[in-house]
This record gives structure tokens, C-alpha cells and sequence, in this order.
């Protein structure tokens, strides 16, 4: 696997290894014949983001020391926000005032700590990022704020974790859940929680005055509740290890593929590829490292091959103020959502090819087409002792060998980028 950080700003990289699956022999086929070759597709990629991506670094070197580097990367949130009032509560609930004050000062110099140390991770990569190149284009996760990030160290690295594995929050029976400042909803006066929840659930409505964050103004605030176990975890930065909107969403029970910060599950179904990349509400972090399914991880998940070159919008000057979610990335996440999968889109192809020609019989449904290139790839991968997964794991037969393997299409293996 070729290791990519969170605020990556390497967007070509280099194979380690020849393909280990016959998929990705496949994902990594040679463009057809008359295609401009990899260096001028990435160069003129690279030209038509030139703008957007000079602007980025250059407000990134006027950033001046690292301290003031690492905060273009911070979630920008006020002084008045439930996480500064959960902060000022936790400090409150300290009876002994020299405890309290060190307790607070421990926040600030953690603070300050975390932010120097984000602007030296941040300086490294723009190092890196000059002098890249490779083989592999697009090899770049969205870049999420530095409490997301926090949260996606927070998920542990199982199949299929979320937000409810992180530290300080409860699941209950119900399937709802609790994190010290926030407590499952309480319906017709009754929650599944112990300590008897802290909120009545809102009304139905589309309206925002039905989320939580707006009802709750004048509600309960604090780090823990009697009688429930879950406790409230702060970040260096000062900000909630899991957010009030993980609790609350889809009535307190999200979790699968909507469960919030949520990890791929490297041998599971793929979830649907979308058209964004923040993993607030979506199981799009990757199961191994903490960050977000890369855009070309992603255009592979759609059946996308490797010589695809995808190119991002310039976007608006405000947006280069911050260093989360550059446009030129999410525009890429975007064309890829949007996008029909190729490998059914060329099934289709052929399909209607056969009944223009009226080489199809009417009589009989098509129910598949094989694309002989693909049978050739995959045949000679297999001839080298290339195995499918379906294959290792027991699930013998042909159709498994040189089939429709929508799913190997899916697989995000460690290998996938090698």
C-alpha cells in the first residue's frame, strides 16, 4: 500500500509492486491505442489546477511560523459553540479552583502544542509535494479539518467501526447511543439511556428549527450524566472527540454505511460511491489508515481504470483561506460520484451494439456480453498466479475465475495501490 496522509498534497505517486489480484492487472491496463501518454494527460491536468494549486501553497508559505501554519488546517468555529460551552462546563464541574485553573491550562498548552505539530506535518508535505512524481494520478485523500482527523485516529481499526467505538461513547440496546454531553433522545418522556437522556426529540420536520442544535439551545450542558457511563472526551484542540450530530443523527441510531466516521470494511460490500468525501454521516474512512478513501481509491471503486485523469475545478479565492475541503479535490470526488460505473456503461455498449446490429436473437434476453480485452487481462493474470479473493476464500467455480466479478471491482485490499 502506498501510505498517504490526511493532508497529502502529493497527487502522483509510484507503484510498489506489481498487481497482486487479477483486478488490478485490470484497474492498471494501458490506455487505448492513440491516447496521449500519462505524463502529457497528468501534465495538462496538473496545468488546467496550475492557478488554484499555486495559490494554495503560496497562502500556505505566507503562513509564517508553524503555529500559524497549523491553524489554516483547524475547524473555524467560534467561542460560543457547544463544544467551547461542553469545554467551559467540564472545567466548571472542578470544585478545587487551583485544580480547575491548572486543568484549564493544561487545555490551552495541549492546544497550543497540537497546532505547532500540525504545522510541521503540514510543512512536510509541501516539502514532499514539490519534488513528486509517479505513475498513479489522483492518489489524494479530501483534506478534512484537524478534529476530523482526530476523530478518524479515535475509530479503532476494525472491520466495519465507527463513532461508537470511540472512547467515552455508549451504545444501547435500542441502538441508540450516548457521549457524556449528549444522551439519547427521551420519546413520550423515556430514553434508553440510564441516567434518563437530557432531551425530548424534536418534531419532524425538514425545517432546521427541528435539529437538535437549535431546540437544545436553552437544554442541558455538561461532561457526564448520573447514572450513564458514557463520558465526554475533549480534543487537543479543544473541540468534542465525537460531535452532538453523531449521537443525534437518524434518530440516534445511524450506523452501516450512514454510521458516522465510519471504516470500509476491506473484505465487506462497497458502499455506494457518492459524490462527496466527508465522513460525517458516511462509511468512507479508510480501514487502515486515518483519512478518507483517496479519489482514486474511489474512481477504482467505480470501475474507473488507473490511465483516467481526472481534473478539478479552480473554485473561489475564499475557499483557499482554509486548508479542508479544496475544491479542486472535491470537484474530482464529485465527476466520480456522478459518473455511470465504466464497467456497466461499456456492458451496455455492447449490449445495444448487438441489437443494432441485429445480431441479437429477439427471442432471448442478453443477460451478458463479455468484454473480450478484460477476458484476456484477467486470463493472463491468472495464468501468472493471479488468484480472485472469492477464489481464496472457498468460493471455487468459473464464473468466480473469468465472470461478471462486480465485486472484485469493489475491493479496496492493502494491495490495490501497491
Amino acid at each position: 500500500m502506498v501510505f498517504i496522509c490526511m493532508i497529502s498534497m502529493t497527487t502522483d505517486v509510484v507503484y510498489r509492486r506489481e498487481p497482486q489480484k487479477p483486478m488490478q492487472a485490470w484497474l492498471r491496463r494501458d490506455p487505448p491505442k492513440g491516447t496521449p501518454s500519462w505524463s502529457e494527460r497528468s501534465r495538462s491536468a496538473l496545468l488546467k489546477m496550475n492557478k488554484t494549486l499555486l495559490a494554495r501553497m503560496e497562502m500556505l508559505r505566507s503562513a509564517g511560523n508553524l503555529s500559524e501554519l497549523g491553524k489554516v488546517a483547524l475547524c473555524k468555529k467560534g467561542e460560543n459553540n457547544f463544544a467551547a460551552e461542553i469545554r467551559k462546563a467540564a472545567i466548571e464541574e472542578i470544585k478545587d479552583r487551583k485544580e480547575r485553573e491548572a486543568f484549564a491550562a493544561d487545555l490551552e498548552a495541549n492546544r497550543r502544542k497540537f497546532t505547532r505539530q500540525l504545522g510541521k506535518q503540514i510543512k512536510d508535505e509541501m516539502r514532499k509535494a514539490e519534488g513528486s512524481s509517479g505513475l498513479l494520478h489522483d492518489h489524494i485523500p479530501l483534506t478534512c479539518n484537524a478534529d476530523d482527523f482526530l476523530r478518524m485516529c479515535g475509530v479503532p481499526k476494525e472491520p466495519g467501526a465507527n463513532f461508537r467505538q470511540m472512547e467515552g461513547v455508549v451504545t444501547h440496546s435500542d441502538g441508540t447511543c450516548c457521549a457524556g454531553h449528549t444522551h439519547a433522545y427521551r420519546r413520550n418522556g423515556r430514553s434508553a439511556c440510564p441516567g434518563g437522556g437530557t432531551l425530548e426529540k424534536p418534531r419532524s420536520t425538514t425545517s432546521k428549527e427541528g435539529r437538535v442544535d437549535i431546540t437544545d439551545k436553552g437544554g442541558w450542558r455538561g461532561t457526564k450524566l448520573e447514572g450513564c457511563d458514557s463520558k465526554t472526551v475533549l480534543l487537543p484542540s479543544g473541540d468534542l472527540l465525537c460531535p452532538r450530530w453523531c449521537i443525534t443523527y437518524k434518530g440516534g441510531k445511524s450506523d452501516g454505511r450512514h454510521g458516522c466516521f465510519g471504516r470500509v470494511d476491506l473484505f465487506g460490500i462497497q458502499p455506494t460511491v457518492v459524490t462527496r468525501a466527508e465522513p460525517h454521516n458516511l462509511q468512507i474512512v479508510h480501514p487502515n489508515e486515518d483519512r478518507v478513501l483517496s479519489i482514486r481509491e474511489m474512481a477504482r471503486c467505480q470501475g474507473f481504470p488507473d490511465y483516467y485523469t481526472l481534473v478539478g475545478t479552480h473554485g473561489s479565492n475564499s475557499k483557499l483561506k482554509s486548508l479542508s475541503r479544496p475544491e479542486y479535490i472535491e470537484s474530482r470526488y464529485c465527476q466520480i460520484g456522478n459518473a455511470v460505473a465504466p464497467p456497466v456503461a461499456a456492458a451496455m455498449g455492447r449490449c445495444l451494439t448487438l441489437a443494432a446490429s441485429g445480431e441479437a436473437d429477439p427471442m432471448r434476453p442478453v443477460v451478458a456480453v463479455p468484454d473480450q480485452e478484460m477476458e484476456k487481462v484477467l486470463r493472463q493474470a491468472i495464468d501468472n498466479g493471479l488468484t480472485f479473493y472469492a477464489t481464496e476464500m472457498g468460493e471455487e467455480g468459473e464464473a468466480m475465475e473469468l465472470g461478471d466479478s462486480a465485486e472484485e471491482d469493489n475491493d479496496l485490499e492493502q494491495d490495490d495501490l501497491d
